[in-house]
């Protein structure tokens, strides 16, 4: 189930659940705008910070494919293996490259 923030902090102050987990930044950006805590954040939740796959629409109007010429069609299509990649240019890659910079930034 996809279960909100804000109703997850509802349901926890009615104590009607015990956890709920969901990315820090979720948290923080709630946390910054209420008076008193609901949550209590544990500092290494699940085993940490651990990546994260982001989506676009393939239909989306910031999408511009073109063929993987290192798709092999042998393997099993995964997200390393996948006929089609992103057009350096199109706004779903110059996003992509933004986050993995700002990821080698904070590593």
């Amino acid at each position: 189930m996809n279960l909100g923030i804000e109703k997850a902090a509802k349901m926890l102050l009615l104590e009607r659940g015990d956890f709920y987990a969901t990315d820090p930044f979720v948290v923080e950006n709630f946390l910054k705008n209420k008076e008193k805590s609901v949550f209590k954040k544990h500092p290494d939740c699940c085993g940490g910070i651990k990546p994260m796959y982001i989506g676009f629409s393939r239909k989306s109007k910031f999408i511009t494919e073109i063929s993987n010429q290192n798709y092999n069609k042998k393997k099993i299509t995964s997200i390393k293996n996948y006929p089609f990649i992103l057009a350096k240019g199109s706004v779903a890659n110059i996003f992509g490259e933004a986050v993995r910079e700002v990821v080698r930034n904070h590593q």
